[in-house]
């Protein structure tokens, strides 16, 4: 599942993983709450108004579309606004876990034992049942959500902090009946729940009624993302859709993406993948069938995967309704509401806007208008959007007094409000020192541990219960540990009109705007930087040499391997977490043939195996590993940063590395430069800005040719910033991603989109002639698990194609003949491309099928049947080729608690579940007075 991208964005409270999950655990002894045990933390008005209340480090910034979640996809991010959105069903979570630390003196180590879980289920929000009907015809009916825990374990303790409740009612849709239905389902409807309204800004009552189209407009807002999708809608009442997207673009956020063709929606393979039919969902009398949200199986496929797809819906943002009855009254009376730019604060000329046909799905979902201000939005979540205070740089959403949970409303435990207070300065030190001081006064709900300063962390660690301290459980089973990584498609995007690779001048202005020189060009990509500029990465010879030569693959291993991950982790996070390089969710299943009876199930428990470390010398064949141990070792006793930065094999490597510029021509006096940008705009770990200060140092040790930059920009330079990441402009590309399955496989694929890993992997193994050469023969002995996958992925889209299971508009085996660019255009949009007499060229939209698949549906597809026929030690393997093959590099998301249970402070007014892997919805969370 490919995440809504969030560019170059403050990295807050909410954002991180571990305060989305400081939301999370009781510790101590056993998570009691209130004011009957003494406090060093003082009451104060947030506490008796309910008020939860955070901090971002970062000035406050007005962007389009900011507060509307009927416009985004992907999984949901723990963000404040999404605390707005309409749902028909989602997954609540109750109960704070009761989590006992205990120090064992004749190890000298922790341990913690999990005496009471958080509870999760499927809720019924906006839907008041679910409708099931199986493949003998049979339809059944869930209208209720009651669920409790009943897991007890022998022992009284719980593995996880964080159990499935279940019901032993059968109409229950948190029952084993229920589950077992959907496995044998056509056909899955929602009745949606009626008298419920929407509200405006300011929290009061409108006419407008939450009605089954406003899931339909939801899903077409969102598939409008797309310039195609508005192109292809536009034409049939003649829409002037290129106008629009230019008034939108000129009046939006500088350097926004909306209405751009860098935005669109990508997780249509989502629904082939469970065997659902996605096509009908556009279909407004097919969509809603009986007055019912429908969905329906493919007609290729005896039953869907609707277990799958129920709780995909639960985790994902496309049906967050959009208010339907509002959008259209305002179309047919011609009274939208006036815009105002981003840029200036100036009206926007509406004239084309109101232009649009009334008939027209652009005008009825409201494309060019609906939700780009925050003054006209509605709201049916849970919260409505209160604005920004400037007087105390606040945003503040309220708690909706009409939503349809009446029993949540009616609390007086719930949630009241929720406040994110704006730093504009930006200055680390002082906003560390103001949230300590506000998390003592009772101010804010909660604060990392490593935001605790280090003149008080000792009383904290003494008196742990009175500050509040608890702990949270590592346990991602969802989410790839990913978020800037080597690019394999690096060609630069995004370029000018009269871009010309005949023409000099036009080379040499994008020349200068490469975070990178000639000289690493030529060892990462096996061509000048001017080459790649003129697309000379073209053909057979050119992509296996980038993709299986030895030049690319081992200056990525060996810049990869100079670092100590685990000084890193570390460092940065006081002693609380260690290395975790594999970027595989730690905590899914590996997902092999053996899953039940192996030994090892997922990533975290076989972590020693995958943290040995060998690099790739100069004859193809790896050197002695290192451990987790030599890193460990290393990071302790080292004499200086620096030299506790180095990795164990670093004296090695420094030969290795000489080696390499050498034979590679780099001269003695000759500098390889690039440029590594910080992934946020503010340093969050905040000791991340010491290691950023280290790294040129280190890489200059580990041979003087090298210079490397490694830098963080602020909001200023988000334009950089983006033509580095998103155009191609860096080595380096950014993403995230959400597993569809619980399995390895999800995760591969993860890696195969954010960093195009799927162009190389359908490569490596396509033959010249009907032979292999001798580079690939050694890049087979070198990684031979990839080597087999890249064969396999071959052989199975041959197999599908001849099945008839799907239809590529360019043949497979026709990838090793493009060029670079045209792979990259490619990527993401398969089946709008073709090629004639060796040229690619746009189809026409009368060609395209609608069995063409994209790459993503190809290796969704490929990595779900493949992983399954590996055991779990094979899938172990395969991700140590792909770390050792694909690089790592320096970031935030590279390390897991050292113990798995990593510290955090929380207001004990607040009674905050335990979400793991899933969403934090304020309205689970409860306030003690």
């Amino acid at each position: 599942m490919k995440k809504r991208r969030l560019w170059l964005v403050p990295l807050s409270f909410g954002a991180l993983p571990l305060v989305g999950l400081a939301a999370a655990c009781s510790g101590g002894s056993g998570g009691s709450t209130g004011t009957t045990k003494r406090s060093q933390i003082k009451d104060s008005e947030y506490i008796t108004q309910r008020v939860a209340r955070t901090g971002s480090n970062s000035p406050f910034k007005a962007k389009e579309f900011s507060q509307d979640t009927s416009i985004t996809y992907g999984s949901w991010q723990s963000r404040h606004y999404e605390a707005t959105a309409a749902s028909l069903i989602r997954k609540r979570i109750v109960g704070q876990p009761e989590i006992k630390k205990e120090f064992d003196r004749s190890t000298r180590q922790n341990s913690y034992k999990i005496h009471k879980p958080s509870v999760w289920s499927y809720k019924l929000e906006y839907a008041k049942s679910v409708i099931v009907t199986t493949k003998d015809g049979k339809v059944e009916t869930f209208d209720k959500d009651d669920a409790q825990l009943l897991d007890t374990p022998k022992d009284g303790l719980y593995h996880e902090a964080l159990v499935q409740g279940l019901s032993k009612d059968s109409k229950s849709i948190n029952s084993q009946h229920f589950f077992e239905t959907l496995k044998n389902a056509t056909k899955l409807q929602f009745e949606v729940k009626k008298g419920t309204k929407w509200v405006d800004k300011e929290g009061k009552e409108t006419k407008y009624e939450v009605v089954p189209e406003d899931f339909y407009i939801s899903w077409m807002r969102t598939r409008f993302l797309g310039v195609k999708e508005r192109q292809v809608e536009g034409k049939l009442k003649g829409v002037e859709v290129a106008k629009l997207d230019e008034l939108l673009t000129n009046a939006a956020d500088q350097g926004s993406t909306y209405f751009s063709e860098q935005l669109r929606y990508p997780n249509d393979y989502i629904f082939g993948l469970y065997d659902i039919d996605v096509a009908p969902i556009s279909q407004k009398d097919k969509f809603i069938e009986d007055g019912k949200i429908t969905f329906n199986k493919l007609a290729t496929s005896q039953v869907g995967k609707f277990d799958l797809l129920f709780s995909h819906l639960t985790a994902s943002q496309e049906f967050s309704a959009a208010p339907s009855q509002y959008i259209k009254e305002m179309v047919e009376k011609g009274t939208i509401p006036q815009l105002k730019s981003f840029k200036d604060s100036s009206v926007v000329d509406s004239s084309l806007i109101n232009a649009i046909p009334k008939d027209s799905l652009l005008a009825l979902a409201g494309t060019y208008w609906y939700g780009f201000n925050t003054e006209n939005n509605l709201y049916a979540g849970g919260y409505y959007y209160a604005g920004y205070d400037q007087s105390t740089q606040e945003e503040k959403w309220v708690k909706n007094d009409h939503y349809v949970d009446q029993d949540w409303v009616k609390s007086d435990r719930s949630v009241r409000e929720i406040r994110q207070r704006y730093f504009a300065n930006g200055n680390e030190d002082q906003f560390k020192q103001t949230q300590w001081d506000d998390y003592l006064n009772g101010r804010i709900i909660s604060i990392p541990y490593i935001l605790v300063p280090d003149s008080d962390k000792s009383k904290v660690d003494s008196k742990g219960e009175e500050y509040g301290v608890k702990h949270l459980q590592s346990l991602n089973k969802n989410s790839l540990m990913f978020e800037q990584g080597w690019s394999f498609v690096p060609a630069f995007e995004n370029l000018p009109e009269d871009f010309d690779p005949a023409k000099k001048e036009s080379i040499d202005k994008l020349v200068g705007e490469a975070s990178y020189n000639d000289a690493f060009a030529k060892l990462a990509y096996g061509k000048t930087l001017r080459e790649l500029l003129e697309d000379k990465i073209k053909g057979y010879d050119a992509l296996q040499t980038f993709y299986t030569g030895k030049t690319a693959t081992r200056f990525r291993n060996l810049l990869s391997l100079a670092i100590n991950f685990e000084y890193v982790s570390s460092f940065v996070s006081d002693g609380k977490q260690k290395m975790y390089l594999a970027g595989l969710a730690p905590d899914a299943s590996w997902g092999g043939k053996d899953q039940l009876s192996a030994s090892t199930k997922t990533p975290r428990d076989s972590y020693e195996e995958l943290h040995k470390f060998s690099y790739l010398k100069e004859d193809g064949t790896w050197s002695e590993s290192k451990g987790y141990s030599d890193y460990s070792q290393r990071s302790r006793t080292a004499s200086s940063d620096l030299e506790k930065l180095k990795s164990p094999h670093f004296e090695a490597l420094k030969k290795e590395m000489k080696k390499l510029l050498d034979d590679a021509g780099i001269k003695a006096d000759e500098k390889v430069k690039w440029q590594q940008t910080f992934r946020w705009i503010n340093w969050l770990p905040l000791k991340m800005e010491t290691i950023y200060k280290l790294m040129p140092e280190l890489y200059k040790e580990l041979d003087p040719r090298l210079e490397a930059k490694f830098v963080k920009y602020e909001r200023a330079q988000a334009a950089d910033w983006r033509a580095q990441h998103i155009f191609g402009r860096s080595p380096f590309t950014i993403g995230g991603w959400g597993y569809d399955y619980d399995s390895a496989g999800s995760g591969f694929d993860g890696f195969s989109n954010t960093l195009k890993l799927s162009i190389p992997l359908a490569i490596i193994a396509q033959k010249s002639g009907d032979k292999y050469t001798q580079q690939q023969k050694d890049f087979a002995k070198s990684f031979p698990r990839i080597f087999k996958l890249s064969e396999e992925l071959n052989k199975w889209v041959k197999e599908e194609l001849d099945k008839k299971s799907f239809t590529l508009s360019i043949p497979f085996e026709k990838l090793s003949t493009l060029s670079l660019r045209e792979l990259s255009e490619i990527h993401s949009e398969y089946h709008k491309y073709k090629l004639e007499n060796g040229k690619l060229v746009h189809r026409t939209d009368s060609e395209i099928k609608s069995t063409d698949a994209d790459l993503s549906s190809v290796t969704s597809r490929f990595f779900t049947t493949y992983i399954s026929t590996l055991s779990n030690q094979e899938i172990l393997e395969l991700s140590k080729e792909i770390t050792s093959y694909s690089g790592v590099t320096i970031g935030v998301l590279k390390s897991i608690s050292l113990e798995r249970f990593t510290p955090t402070l929380v207001n004990d007014h607040f009674i905050r579940p335990f979400t793991g892997p899933e969403q934090l919805w304020y309205m689970d969370i409860e306030v003690v007075q």
